[in-house]
């Protein structure tokens, strides 16, 4: 900015000036909550934090604007939650056949952990309202085993789930896990990564959209419009710390009443 001829003063000019020809900026919350809350105007925290009169008033401002931000943050999440409360979607309250073929194959019983998750699982899928779990656990505490039996429940009523992973090595490992599985109980199941041949990809495309396919297995690729579901009804984002909101929300506008895990 002082390059351009603008030092710290005459920024303050300019945002002053912007401040003077708004006038006063009302405040959303009335004075007996502002009392009751010991919280400063908005009118004059918004001058004081870039004007301040003192240390007092500059630091009862910064208070104001970040009551403020939490504020609107918590009433933006109570009202998506209200919201979900209300959603009217399908149930799955039906184990369905695939499950218990699954589980005599896997060779070794599952931990009280993981029963327990399952256990929980079924009870999200049972309600109106979509299943939204997060599962954290070390590596090679069991997972994935508890991935493939809520797939197995969900794609026995009909719908499809897609396995979002954030490398193409880490979904090439997904896929080898499941597809053994979905063999066994006759499942049709597929990988979809960038690096496969337009015609691999728009037999894909094609599967997916008759339903054909029951379960995906992918990487970015599965939020491309031309990837277009049946009856998308569980999405798996795995380490979803490396994906973004936006590229999650992709994924699961792609279905009506789509399940989270």
């Amino acid at each position: 900015l002082k390059q351009a001829g603008l030092d710290s003063r005459g920024f303050r000019k300019l945002i002053l000036l912007a401040l003077n020809k708004i006038g006063h900026i009302e405040d959303h919350f009335d004075s007996k909550f502002c009392r009751q809350e010991a919280l400063s105007p908005i009118n004059n925290s918004i001058y004081q934090v870039h004007n301040p009169d003192s240390q007092e008033k500059l630091k009862k401002s910064y208070y104001r604007l970040k009551f403020d931000e939490y504020f609107f943050l918590q009433l933006s999440l109570a009202i998506n939650k209200s919201k979900i409360e209300n959603f009217n979607g399908k149930t799955i309250t039906e184990l369905g056949p695939y499950v218990k073929k699954m589980y005599d194959n896997l060779g070794f019983e599952l931990t009280n952990a993981q029963i327990n998750v399952l256990k929980d699982i079924r009870k999200d899928l049972a309600l109106k309202k979509p299943m939204n779990r997060l599962i954290q656990g070390d590596v090679g505490c069991g997972k994935t085993v508890v991935a493939m039996l809520t797939s197995a429940i969900v794609v026995a009523s009909g719908a499809q789930v897609a396995i979002m992973a954030p490398t193409e090595i880490l979904a090439e490992q997904h896929f080898d896990s499941f597809k053994e599985y979905c063999k066994v109980l006759n499942i049709e199941c597929d990988l979809l990564i960038s690096n496969l041949d337009s015609k691999k990809k728009e037999s894909i495309y094609k599967e997916l959209k008759f339903n054909k396919i029951k379960i995906i297995i992918g990487t970015h690729a599965l939020f491309q419009k031309k990837v277009v579901f049946n009856n998308l009804g569980l999405a798996i984002v795995d380490e979803q710390h490396r994906f973004g909101v936006e590229q999650r929300k992709n994924l699961i506008i792609k279905g009506e009443h789509v399940n989270i895990l």
